[in-house]
C-alpha cells in the first residue's frame, strides 16, 4: 500500500471493534508496521507480511510506526 507520502509498507487499514488491538487503544488506522515478533517487514511485499502476520502465535508484538505524531515508533 502506498501512503499520500508514497512510502511503501504495511499499513494498518482497520481495527475490529473489541480486539486486542482495539482494546489497548495503542494501533490506529495508518500506523505503519514495521515488525512483527522481532521480524522486520521494511522491504517485504504486502502479501508476505500480511501471511507473517496471520500465522504468528497468539502472542503478536509489532513495531508500529505512528501516522498522527513526532514520537513514530511505538511497540504494541
Amino acid at each position: 500500500m502506498k501512503t499520500p507520502l508514497r512510502v511503501s509498507g504495511i499499513y494498518v487499514k482497520s481495527v475490529v471493534p473489541d480486539s486486542p488491538a482495539a482494546l489497548s487503544q495503542r494501533l490506529r488506522v495508518g500506523d505503519r508496521i514495521l515488525a512483527v515478533n522481532g521480524v522486520s517487514l521494511v522491504g517485504m511485499d504486502y502479501h508476505s507480511g500480511r501471511e507473517l502476520i496471520r500465522t504468528s502465535s497468539d502472542s503478536l508484538r509489532l513495531l508500529v510506526a505512528k501516522t498522527e505524531s513526532r514520537s513514530f515508533i511505538t511497540r504494541c
